[in-house]
């Protein structure tokens, strides 16, 4: 859980691919730094829902779930990226984020009441 001085860590750029699935005819979006990945018609519409995640999950990791922010593609994956860009020899795009970041809850416990109404039967019903 997190806490009032969680921080966000110093992301920087993030590396994204956009590839054409052959077998879906899908383009597939995929942020290696988080190892996120989104799809799309288009390729400009798979960018559009990884911008969308990116900001979500980043916004999410720092209210809830600050561990998030050490996922990432594997090793693997980060090659295939770097042989693309070697490949390419320019990056295609490049967006920034507005990130709305809500304070972290504080580990202290809420109470939760709960409240029911059931049936017994000839006596109607019964409030909990």
């Amino acid at each position: 859980m997190p806490t009032a001085t969680t921080v966000v860590p110093r992301i920087g750029v993030l590396n994204c691919l956009t590839e054409r699935d052959e077998e879906t005819n899908l383009f597939i979006s995929h942020c290696l730094n988080f190892d996120l990945t989104e799809t799309g018609g288009s390729a400009d519409e798979s960018w559009q829902n990884l911008k969308a995640a990116v900001k979500q999950y980043i916004e999410h990791c720092y209210t809830f779930y600050p561990e998030g922010f050490s996922q990432s593609a594997s090793a693997d994956e980060w090659k295939h990226f770097a042989d693309v860009l070697k490949n390419c020899g320019v990056v295609s795009r490049v967006e920034e984020i507005e990130i709305e970041l809500k304070p972290p809850l504080l580990e202290k416990e809420f109470p939760v009441w709960m409240q029911g109404v059931s049936t017994d039967g000839a006596n109607g019903a019964v409030i909990q």
